[in-house]
């Protein structure tokens, strides 16, 4: 059961994919699974695709996707979503300067509701994290809940420290080293989460620090926690995934999906 009717799913795509270098279309649509052509599905998925069919198997039926300008490939591919079975809308940032301030952007458009973030560039499974991440905000009510996969390389990555609850207690930005396994690469959150992440991203000092250093969106959950709001975590224990935001990463995740065997059509 959510814990709201009003659920909409929000996947940030302002970035430039520089790591990557010349791509003859936006990494987030760029092809990397085989998919059988049904009246909902293309014979090729892109990354992005990923997320939407979560959302979709949690009956979100509204996304949005957060561009900068430029990336109309993007609306060109999708279009309104039919093709996933998601209605999709698309937001433009044009001057975002890191991913916090890229959510924001969706801000008057879902500070009522209930907010699922992917990010469309991440290649993940299982598709029912979603309906996990809403039951467990549900069961807890907590302000955040994030989907926690085992890191595939902890020092790129928001490492999660919990209690025996599951809890969240800490997010560590990329550490040179811990002991700490997991980090988490979707959420779920409530309008409290949304309001508090608008304000803290309004404050001068905020705006000064994220022009100097990139600020990260585990930056805001772990002051989030500073003040007080609860969040707690959902292990995906059989979850993988794969950030395709590295030459070697997206090679790995087009190996790993074509291996896979072909899906069947219904």
């Amino acid at each position: 059961m959510s814990p709201a009717n009003n659920i909409i799913g929000l996947l940030p795509a302002a970035g430039e994919a520089r790591r990557l270098g010349r791509l003859p279309c936006s990494k987030e649509i760029f092809p990397v699974a085989p998919a059988v052509e049904t009246p909902t599905s293309r014979g090729l998925k892109s990354a992005v695709e990923f997320a939407l069919d979560a959302f979709r198997e949690a009956s979100i039926d509204t996304a949005y996707i957060i561009l900068r300008p430029g990336k109309w490939d993007i609306p060109n591919y999708l279009e309104d979503g039919t093709i996933r079975g998601v209605n999709t809308a698309y937001l433009v940032a044009p001057n975002s300067i890191g991913t916090p301030f890229t959510i924001d952007a969706a801000h008057p458009f879902v500070r009522d509701a209930t907010v699922t973030l992917g990010f469309p560039d991440i290649v993940f499974g299982p598709s029912d994290v979603y309906g996990r991440l809403l039951n467990r905000l549900d069961h807890t009510g907590s302000d955040v809940v994030l989907g926690l996969f085992r890191a595939r390389e902890p020092s790129k990555a928001d490492m999660v420290s919990t209690d025996a609850s599951g809890n969240v207690r800490e997010i560590v930005i990329k550490p040179d080293s811990t002991t700490l396994r997991n980090t988490w690469i979707c959420a779920a959150w409530r309008p409290s989460f949304t309001a508090f992440h608008h304000e803290y991203l309004g404050r001068p000092a905020v705006m000064q620090a994220a022009q100097e250093s990139e600020l990260f969106v585990g930056d805001v959950i772990q002051a989030a926690i500073r003040a007080g709001l609860a969040v707690t975590s959902e292990h995906i224990s059989d979850g993988a995934y794969v950030d395709i935001g590295t030459p070697e990463a997206l090679a790995e995740a087009v190996r790993e999906q074509w291996s896979k065997p072909l899906p069947q059509s219904g």
